[in-house]
């Protein structure tokens, strides 16, 4: 047991050293994020800051999770059933943690091999706007969304720039054949400023 004391307490020490405040793996769906939302908004720390802040906060953590719920590859759990009925989840991993005058949100799950040129290209064009331009292409996605996907998608990526207090960041990695793993983190300003 002192050896599982020690682990524990050695992962404990490292989510305190990188200022994590919430780390979740497991199946992604909407109800998640409706605990993730309850959990983050009475999360000590977070309690001080300035609204716009915690509200900036709170819509990259809808948008990033929604994006794993959205997109991610699905599998079924068999022992989570609720009246009878198997549960889809996507499997993923999420994280909020406190940098240097910032809150990091990162999200990471399996996509589809083949979608992601084209994430790829959406994500480099969303990254490179500046605000008058999200919110130009804002307008945009809203008037013709059967050009950006079924959910008026997209627009959540937007949403994300808009708030983030610069560019976000992304990376796909190989993980078997015809799955990558893609790993993508946003952050928020604690001065509230975003890109200009």
């Amino acid at each position: 047991m002192e050896v599982m004391d020690d682990s524990l307490k050695n992962f404990y020490d490292t989510l305190n050293s990188h200022q994590i405040l919430l780390l979740y793996k497991g199946g992604f769906n909407q109800e998640l994020i409706r605990s993730v939302l309850a959990l983050t908004e009475n999360r000590h720390g977070l309690n001080n800051e300035m609204s716009i802040v915690k509200n900036r906060i709170m819509t990259v953590i809808v948008e990033t999770m929604q994006n794993v719920c959205r997109h991610a590859e699905t599998y079924r759990l068999s022992d989570s059933e609720i009246q009878g009925k198997r549960i889809p989840m996507k499997p993923g991993i999420f994280l909020i943690c406190r940098g240097q005058g910032e809150y990091i949100i990162a999200t990471g799950n399996l996509v589809q091999s083949s979608k992601i040129d084209t994430l790829k290209l959406y994500l480099e064009k969303v990254s490179n706007m500046n605000m008058n331009e999200l919110r130009s292409f804002h307008k945009q996605v809203l008037k013709s969304t059967e050009l950006y996907g079924k959910f008026g998608a997209d627009l959540g990526l937007i949403n994300i720039a808009k708030v983030s207090c610069r560019k976000f960041e992304y990376d796909f990695r190989h993980f078997n054949n015809g799955h990558d793993f893609y790993s993508f983190s946003a952050a928020v300003s604690t001065t509230g400023k975003t890109i200009q």
